[in-house]
C-alpha cells in the first residue's frame, strides 16, 4: 500500500484462484480521502490474471492463461497514478495463450492511472523479457512519469541440482509510455563468481 498524494491509498494484492492453487491474479484499488472505493467496486481492478473474453474465446482449458505470480511491489508515478510490478512464471505473447515455461520466471510491469485505466498492456509487459529466472523486483519513480526496476537474474548462473549458484542484479529503466530505455532485457548491475542478492532501490 501506498500513498495517492491526494490523501488516499493504493492497495494491490495476489488472489490465488478458485480452481488452481498454483494460478494467481493480481489486483488493485485506489482508496480516496473519504474512504470510497474507486476501481470497480468490492472485487478491485484485475491488472492481471484470467479475463471473461479469455474464458468464452473457444478455449475451455483455461490453465492456457493460468500463471504463478509472486513478489508483488508499487510505486507512485509523482504523476497522481502507480506503477505495480510483480514476478510471472510464464510469459505471453500478444494473441497467444501463456506459454507452459515453469522456469522461467520474468519480471511484469502494469502503469494504471488514478481513474484506474492500464497505460501499458493488457496484463502487463515485461520489464525484461529473457529466457532466464528473475526475482526479488524493486521500483521506484525516476521522477519524471517513469520507473526504475531492478531484480535478480540467474541468466549467467551456473547450477546444481537445479537450482542457480550465482545471480547477478540487473535493472531497467521504463519511461512514462512504457518504453524500454535500457535495452530489450536490460542491464546488468553486478557480476561475479558468488550470489549477489538485491536489497532495494531508491
Amino acid at each position: 500500500m501506498i500513498s495517492d498524494g491526494n490523501g488516499g491509498a493504493y492497495i494491490t494484492w495476489l488472489e490465488v484462484h478458485s480452481d488452481n492453487v498454483n494460478h494467481t491474479e493480481v489486483y488493485a484499488q485506489h482508496i480516496d480521502a473519504n474512504g470510497n472505493k474507486k476501481w470497480d467496486g468490492f472485487a478491485g481492478k484485475m491488472i492481471a490474471g484470467i479475463r471473461p473474453s479469455q474464458e468464452n474465446n473457444g478455449h475451455t482449458d483455461t490453465s492456457l492463461y493460468e500463471a504463478e505470480r509472486t513478489s508483488l511491489v508499487l510505486t507512485s508515478d509523482n504523476t497522481g497514478g502507480v506503477f505495480v510490478a510483480w514476478r510471472q512464471s510464464k510469459r505471453s505473447v500478444e494473441g497467444v495463450p501463456f506459454e507452459d515455461i515453469s522456469n522461467i520466471k520474468n519480471i511484469y510491469i502494469q502503469h494504471l492511472t488514478s481513474d484506474g485505466v492500464e497505460l501499458f498492456v493488457e496484463d502487463g509487459m515485461p520489464v525484461a523479457p529473457f529466457s532466464t529466472r528473475q526475482e526479488i523486483p524493486k521500483i521506484v519513480s525516476d521522477g519524471d512519469g517513469g520507473v526504475f526496476v531492478a531484480w535478480n537474474d540467474d541468466r549467467n548462473a551456473g547450477t546444481t541440482s537445479g537450482e542457480s549458484i550465482n545471480t547477478d542484479i540487473y535493472a531497467q529503466h521504463i519511461s512514462q509510455s512504457g518504453s524500454n530505455m535500457w535495452g530489450s532485457t536490460g542491464k546488468q548491475v553486478t557480476s561475479g563468481s558468488s550470489k549477489q542478492l538485491l536489497n532495494d532501490i531508491v
